[in-house]
């Protein structure tokens, strides 16, 4: 999965330039942009406890404007380190199966046996955005903008950790299998424009993402809580 993404990403870049060089009302850029991720649940006995930091968005996004400040924004990417960690604060969840559909190994216990006990995500994706981008005309080198969005991602790695009262740090448990292969998320940013040269603009600003689907198939006791994932991406690129 992750060659196909790869290579997907390596077409989108030739596709790009193509475009490019065709119209001149489309730009097109690269983003290295550090994220922080964490989950939200339905449920109040199970709570996010603690982020993934520093996660990563890397990969190449564009532009085509409609009008002199608006343009419809799309992008394709990578989206390292995401998730976050999942606390079970209550006594009913003692004994359900977690990660049902997970070969845990020997090492891993099937069920929860202690309180407290958590469960930690590290998820990849390849997502494609798409959004509105409303900007300000330009002031000196600069413009502001607004930017509604929505995400779409594919699943194409996760790992897992299991930690608990009394228990040793489990790590690196491939949990591909009880992690939603589609992710979908809403969002909006705000972020200021550089302008570098006529042709050359620096982009700068924050992004916060919010799942809409749920996002993992935590534990196995009938309960059906849904747990989504929340990103705030400090947007860093360069679009030509």
């Amino acid at each position: 999965m992750q060659k196909i993404a790869t290579l997907l990403l390596f077409c989108a870049l030739l596709l790009t330039t193509a475009l490019q060089a065709q119209d001149p009302g489309i730009r097109f850029g690269f983003q290295a942009s550090p994220t922080i991720s964490f989950f939200s649940t339905d449920d109040n006995l199970i709570n996010n406890n603690g982020s993934n930091f520093p996660g990563l968005k890397l990969g190449l996004i564009g532009e085509q404007f409609f009008a002199e400040n608006y343009a419809v924004t799309f992008g394709i990417g990578f989206a390292f380190n995401q998730g976050g960690r999942i606390a079970f604060e209550d006594g009913r969840f003692v004994g359900a199966p977690f990660w049902p559909d997970t070969d845990k190994g020997v090492d891993v216990p099937d069920t929860i046996g202690v309180n407290n006990f958590n469960l930690k995500y590290n998820i990849q994706y390849v997502e494609i955005p798409v959004g509105l981008k409303l900007r300000t005309s330009e002031m000196g080198y600069f413009r502001h903008y607004l930017e509604p969005h929505a995400v779409l991602g594919f699943r194409t790695n996760a790992r897992g950790e299991v930690q608990g009262d009394g228990l040793s740090d489990i790590e690196k448990i491939n949990i591909q299998e009880d992690v939603n292969p589609l992710a979908f998320s809403l969002g909006i940013g705000i972020g200021t424009e550089y302008s570098i040269s006529s042709n050359t603009v620096l982009n700068g600003g924050i992004y916060y993402q919010r799942g809409i689907i749920d996002a993992t198939k935590d534990v196995d006791n009938g309960d059906n809580a849904k747990a989504s994932i929340n990103t705030i991406t400090f947007r860093i690129a360069v679009l030509l």
